[in-house]
């Protein structure tokens, strides 16, 4: 029997929080989309379990990564060997600690930003119900977009280019 658990929680900032991933300092002036914490958690009658967390942001440091897996491993029981954060590296998203000499800009978003990831898994694991897997497939349209095609409005020209 297999259990799963599905989260997501938003942690888009609010406006003035520094981005990272720029050569300079730059700073958010609001939202082209909300960024998220998505988890999804899966179970076996075997004892088995796993958490897998993906972050709309550019990095997350070594001890803030281990400080989510150490949170959400009280609360869940969960082994923190078997807890995963990765991050989709998008430079559209806040710098949730200082890196790379950047400033901190705002503790208080950072920490907030923190502890929705950690909920995020928190819930994921809280929302497990029985379930099984299956193949299929089907052909999907418009279902992701690049937010810079987003932002910067860019046209389709031909299957060969793309004008902005």
């Amino acid at each position: 029997m297999l259990k799963f658990g599905l989260s997501r929680v938003c942690i888009t900032p609010d406006p003035g929080m520094e981005l990272l991933g720029h050569p300079k300092s730059l700073k958010s002036d609001g939202k082209y989309t909300d960024l998220y914490s998505r988890s999804l958690f899966l179970s076996s009658n075997k004892g088995g379990e796993i958490l897998i967390i993906s972050n709309d942001l550019c990095i997350l440091p070594t001890e803030v990564m281990l400080h989510i897996r150490e949170e959400i491993g009280k609360e869940t029981g969960i082994k923190k060997d078997s807890i995963i954060v990765h991050t989709t590296h998008t430079h559209a998203g806040p710098a949730v600690a200082v890196v790379f000499d950047q400033e901190s800009s705002d503790r208080k978003q950072q920490e907030k930003i923190i502890n929705s990831i950690i909920n995020s898994g928190i819930k994921a694991f809280k929302n497990k119900a029985v379930g099984s897997i299956g193949i299929g497939s089907i052909d999907l349209k418009d279902i992701s977009f690049n937010r810079c095609a987003v932002r910067c409005q860019v046209k389709k020209i031909n299957s060969n280019s793309l004008e902005v």
